[in-house]
């Protein structure tokens, strides 16, 4: 007697025992890559990477890695990790999908800045020029930036791997001077410098995203910091003026879409960054991948302006670069 077949699992008859529906992933996604404003009602918390929902993150990653390969890397150079045969996600919904419409985002017409915006004045500043803060991902295409360009390394332990010694020797080859920044409100300034020291840097750099940061920075002696002016008070404004503070303002345009630029009648300049597509985080829209070109149309770069570095592709390095180096 012949024997009986076994049906085949397939997802659709046998889902995981935590598994979105086809319209509860597709919102999620567009969420997570910012093409849409708010997460998804009913859409359940997917919890720690490795939890129940890791195929939610799985998908993610092993899209970046095909985005970035088709559309921003050599097609001629397929990494062995990518995706040689896309597959189908959930009915009606591929990574085909969803890069038509993060393309599209990225063709459009770039947004002009609101009346009453300002840019940065290319005479005013005379601080640290032409930084590269970084934090992950520090011998990408930065390592193409010229001559020059400083490359400041985070001191936050967090990131520590990232700041090996062949990474630094290569941006020492390429003729960029060395630095160390940190958030001296979460990171001891004795551990910035003894991490400085390690790395051969020659500037250290603070944070100021608030007043209390610019303090604690300004009382270890970090006169050059990274941060949002708009945070800061008049007694730290008058520092700003005087000369003694040299205050690089975020200009993090593809995460507050709705950011006008105020410099506030400062001796300073801007730190725009671009974030992207590995640099979403997991279900976090607002590191959003804005092209540098964009920044540039919009009248936002200038000569000595800093630049956030995670998520650079080559053309904004390019970009960044011919108005940084004016």
């Amino acid at each position: 007697m012949a024997s009986a077949r076994v049906p085949q699992k397939t997802m659709a008859s046998n889902p995981p025992a935590h598994h979105l529906t086809a319209a509860q992933f597709r919102e999620l996604t567009r969420y997570r890559y910012g093409l849409r404003k708010t997460r998804p009602a009913g859409v359940p918390k997917l919890g720690p990477r490795n939890g129940p929902y890791k195929y939610v993150y799985d998908r993610w990653a092993n899209f970046d890695k095909w985005f970035l390969w088709r559309y921003k890397g050599d097609r001629r150079l397929r990494p062995g990790d990518v995706w040689k045969r896309v597959p189908a996600w959930e009915v009606g919904y591929s990574p085909w999908n969803l890069a038509g419409e993060l393309l599209k985002t990225f063709h459009d017409s770039p947004p002009q800045p609101p009346p009453g915006s300002t840019t940065p004045d290319p005479h005013a500043y005379n601080g640290l020029k032409c930084v590269a803060v970084m934090a992950q991902e520090t011998d990408g295409p930065i390592l193409k930036a010229p001559r020059g360009t400083v490359a400041a390394f985070t001191a936050d332990p967090a990131y520590a791997g990232w700041a090996s010694s062949d990474r630094v020797q290569a941006h020492v080859n390429a003729g960029h001077p060395i630095a160390a920044w940190c958030n001296p409100s979460q990171i001891s300034v004795g551990h910035l410098r003894e991490f400085g020291k390690q790395i051969g840097a020659q500037h250290l750099i603070g944070q100021c995203e608030t007043a209390g940061e610019f303090d604690d920075s300004v009382a270890n002696g970090l006169t050059t910091m990274v941060g949002n002016l708009s945070s800061l008070r008049d007694d730290q404004f008058a520092q700003i003026e005087s000369g003694a503070v040299h205050v690089v303002d975020e200009d993090y345009w593809n995460v507050q879409p709705w950011r006008v630029p105020n410099l506030h009648n400062l001796p300073c300049t801007t730190c725009p960054a671009v974030y992207g597509p590995p640099y979403s985080s997991a279900e976090n829209p607002a590191h959003h991948y804005r092209p540098m070109r964009e920044y540039e149309a919009a009248g936002r770069l200038a000569p000595g302006m800093w630049v956030y570095q995670p998520g650079m592709f080559d053309e904004d390095v390019t970009v960044w670069a011919r108005n940084a180096f004016k």
